[in-house]
């Protein structure tokens, strides 16, 4: 029963963060995403939004031991690098952490060795954690699992963030888009 409740509030609360995407997204302007942090990437540098302007940015939270929504995301991501050729140099995948207790530079950069090699992992302390992920209204709440190695697992959203080169929002994509379709969306920005 109690499972049950989590499972339905967890549900909730996604479909609320989902209808306000799509809100927003017809809103245009008047919807703010994004913003200031400070993390450590896969090698050890700290890292700001300062660092990211300049390219177009996707923006994927997850952590490292997710089991299956995270490793299908980063695999659609590396394809979407693969498939671009030389525009792909304009765009910049990045994933952060939303496990600060789990996710080090070290796992990350471990874990982000089975993808495209243009992914930039990024992680930090539960407070920088929890700001950042307030900034993209990302939602992540740890959850007890006792028979799993780490005792526990992270819910999370599974939104990726297309952000423009000065890192204001332009749309999202949802967990399961095909590489196709975020190529399609993303290349009348990256011919500009």
């Amino acid at each position: 029963m109690k499972n049950s409740i989590i499972i339905f509030v967890l549900i909730a609360i996604a479909l609320l963060i989902g209808l306000s995407l799509a809100h927003s997204t017809k809103q245009g302007s008047s919807f703010s995403l994004g913003g200031e942090f400070t993390l450590t990437d896969q090698n050890g540098t700290v890292i700001t939004q300062e660092n990211l302007k300049g390219k177009y940015t996707l923006v994927f939270f997850g952590f490292t031991n997710c089991p299956d929504v995270c490793p299908t995301t980063l695999t659609i991501i590396s394809q979407v690098m693969k498939d671009l050729g030389a525009e792909a140099n304009k765009l910049l995948p990045v994933f952060i952490s939303v496990d600060a207790g789990g996710d080090t530079p070290q796992s990350m950069k471990l874990y982000l060795s089975n993808f495209h090699s243009s992914i930039l992992g990024l992680t930090g302390t539960e407070e920088q954690i929890k700001r950042v992920t307030a900034a993209y209204k990302v939602y992540s709440a740890r959850v007890p699992q006792p028979d799993s190695t780490a005792g526990y697992t992270m819910d999370h959203s599974a939104f990726i963030y297309l952000m423009d080169k000065e890192g204001k929002y332009i749309t999202h994509f949802n967990h399961g888009d095909s590489a196709e379709k975020i190529i399609t969306t993303l290349k009348p920005h990256l011919e500009k």
